[in-house]
């Protein structure tokens, strides 16, 4: 794992992490964004045209597959 998904999941380097299978997951069809606050600051525009279309619109999302994880 990298340093931003260790920080997400709340893990140290040398924790022992157990990734399982979810079967019958459904892809979601609606997610709700809302930036920090001190994120954005000193920034202007449309954040979902600028950060979040070229992410959802090529198909680019990353999923995680057992070909990443190994």
């Amino acid at each position: 794992m990298n340093k931003v998904a260790r920080n997400n999941v709340r893990v140290k380097l040398g924790d022992i992490v157990h990734i399982h299978l979810a079967e019958n997951i459904k892809y979601g069809r609606r997610i709700h964004v809302l930036p920090f606050k001190d994120s954005i600051e000193g920034l202007s525009g449309n954040f979902f045209d600028i950060f979040l279309r070229p992410y959802f619109l090529d198909g680019a999302a990353q999923f995680v597959s057992k070909s990443r994880i190994d």
